[in-house]
C-alpha cells in the first residue's frame, strides 16, 4: 500500500497545478497513451520510470551537493536492523515533534527487513526517494544526540555518523534526481535533510536550500489544498494530511531562516491556502483512511507543530510588507486582536491536558515565549512600513525583549527537554537581541 503511495505521486502531480493545464491534460490524455505506448520492436522495459544512465549523469541533482561525492564512488552501507530501530525511535522521539514531515506507522515499514519496500537482493530500498527519506530521519536523529549517547547506543563518534548520513542522504538525493522528482517523499527527505543541517550549518547555503524547497513545492502543487487532486475530484485523507504537514513545515523552516538573514519570507500571506495540519497522533489515520480526522483537545504528537506553524502563519501577516505603497496594511490593534486570537486557541486546543503531564511546564513556556515573539514583531517590526503604531510607553519594548530572552534560556536549560535542544540551538534570537541593543543605545 505505501508502494502504491509512492507510485501514484507521478500521476497525481498532473491534476495539482491550474485548471487550464488540468483539462488540457484530460482533452489529450488518449493522444498522449498512443504516443507512449511501446512499439512491438521496443523493448518490453522501456516504459521504465527509472532514470537511464545517460540522464542519471546529465541531471542537475548531481551538481547541487559535494561534487566529490556522487553514487558512482561511494555507497553508504545501511546501518544493521538493530541500529536503525534505534535510529527511528530517537527520531520520533526528538525530531518528529519539531518537525513533521514524517508519518510514523507508515515509516516503521522500512525497518522491516521483510518488506515489499526492499530488494529481496540486495537488501536496500527499491524506489530511491525511500532511501533519501531513510537517511534524512538518521541525519535528523544523531543530530538529535549528544555525542555520549551515539557511543552508548551506535558504538560511533557523533561526528562520525552525522558525515556518514549527511554524505548518504546527499548520494540518495541526488539518485533520486530530486530536482526534477514528484514524488512527496523526496521533498520529505530534503525536507528532513535542511531542517537537521540547520544545526550544523550557518551559512547562506542552507538558507538558498528552502528556496529551492519552496520551488519543488510549489511544482507539485503543496501550495494548494489538494482540490482536484485526482481526476475524480476526490482527496485521499492520508495524502491531503501530509501534503498540508510537508507544506506548512516549509513555512516554518522558511521564517526561521528569514530571521536569520534579515530578509522576507519565501512564501508571502496570500500565496497559497493549503489549510493547516490537524493536531492529531499518527494512529489516528492511515494510508487507508476515509475521511480526515477530527483535531484533538490537548498534547498531540502534532501539538508542539501547530503552534510553531500557527505562529509562523500569523507572522507572515503581520510582516507582510505590499509592493504598492498605498497598499493597506494591518493596524497595531489588528495584530494585538491576532495575538489574542493565539492565546486563546492555545488555552481553548492545547493546554486541556493532564496537570501531572511533564510536558506541560515545557509547553506554556513555549507557548508564553512564541506570544511573546508575536508581541515584540509588533511594538519592532521586522520590516520598515509606513506607521500604523501607536506610540508605546518609553521602555516596552526592551522589557518585551528582555522578557522573551530570559524565558528562552530557562526553556533550552529545562532538563527534561534535552533530546529536543538540537532544534532550539539551531534559533538565534536575533530579533529580541536586536530590539534590546538598540534599546539599551537609546537610553539616556
Amino acid at each position: 500500500q505505501f508502494a502504491d503511495f509512492i507510485k501514484r505521486q507521478e500521476t497525481d502531480s498532473i491534476y495539482t497545478h491550474d485548471g487550464f493545464w488540468t483539462r488540457l491534460s484530460e482533452e489529450i490524455d488518449g493522444l498522449k497513451q498512443l504516443i507512449e505506448s511501446p512499439s512491438d520492436d521496443e523493448d518490453e522495459n522501456s516504459g521504465s520510470t527509472a532514470t537511464s544512465p545517460a540522464s542519471k549523469y546529465d541531471s542537475p541533482s548531481q551538481f547541487v551537493f559535494d561534487s566529490r561525492v556522487t553514487s558512482s564512488n561511494v555507497t553508504i552501507p545501511y546501518p544493521s536492523h538493530d541500529h536503525t530501530k534505534v535510529l527511528f525511535d530517537i527520531y520520533f522521539k526528538n525530531v518528529h515533534p519539531m518537525v513533521v514531515t514524517m508519518h510514523k506507522s507508515t515509516t516503521y515499514l522500512f525497518t522491516n527487513p521483510n518488506s515489499e519496500l526492499l530488494d529481496e537482493n540486495t537488501g536496500r530500498h527499491k524506489f530511491k526517494s525511500l532511501e533519501a527519506s531513510s537517511f534524512s530521519m538518521y541525519l535528523a536523529a544523531v543530530t538529535s544526540m549528544t555525542n555520549e549517547e551515539c557511543l552508548e547506543l551506535l558504538n560511533e563518534e557523533r561526528q562520525i555518523l552525522v558525515t556518514r548520513y549527511k554524505t548518504a542522504t546527499e548520494i540518495a538525493l541526488q539518485e533520486s534526481d530530486f530536482l526534477n522528482s514528484v514524488e512527496i517523499v523526496t521533498l520529505q527527505a530534503l525536507i528532513t535533510y535542511i531542517a537537521a543541517m540547520r544545526a550544523h550549518d550557518r551559512s547562506r547555503s542552507i538558507w538558498a536550500f528552502i528556496g529551492l524547497a519552496v520551488r519543488l513545492a510549489r511544482g507539485i502543487g503543496l501550495h494548494r489544498d489538494g482540490t482536484g487532486l485526482h481526476r475524480d475530484g476526490s482527496k485521499e485523507p492520508f495524502d491531503l494530511e501530509m501534503r498540508r504537514r510537508i507544506w506548512w513545515t516549509l513555512i516554518v523552516l522558511d521564517t526561521r531562516a528569514s530571521e536569520d538573514r534579515g530578509t522576507e519570507t519565501m512564501i508571502t500571506d496570500g500565496s497559497f491556502d493549503t489549510k493547516m495540519p490537524a493536531n492529531i497522533n499518527d494512529e489516528d489515520i492511515t494510508i487507508n483512511s476515509k475521511t480526515l480526522p477530527v483535531d484533538r483537545l490537548g498534547f498531540t504528537s502534532m501539538t508542539f507543530a501547530c503552534i510553531t506553524m500557527t505562529v509562523s502563519g500569523i507572522g507572515l501577516r503581520m510582516n507582510f510588507v505590499p509592493t504598492r505603497l498605498d497598499a493597506p496594511v494591518l493596524t497595531t490593534e489588528q495584530k494585538e486582536q491576532m495575538i489574542k486570537g493565539f492565546t486563546d486557541k492555545v488555552d481553548s486546543t492545547y493546554a486541556c491536558s493532564d496537570p501531572n503531564d511533564p510536558r506541560l511546564w515545557w509547553f506554556s513556556r513555549v507557548s508564553r515565549l512564541l506570544s511573546l515573539k508575536l508581541w515584540l514583531a509588533t511594538q519592532y517590526p521586522l520590516q520598515r512600513r509606513k506607521s500604523t503604531n501607536r506610540v508605546l510607553p518609553r521602555g516596552q519594548s526592551l522589557r518585551t525583549a528582555m522578557a522573551f530572552l530570559n524565558l528562552a534560556e530557562g526553556i533550552w536549560q529545562y532538563e527534561p527537554s534535552k533530546g529536543w535542544s538540537w532544534f532550539f540551538q539551531s534559533y538565534v534570537p536575533w530579533h529580541a537581541i536586536a530590539v534590546a541593543l538598540a534599546e539599551l543605545c537609546a537610553e539616556p
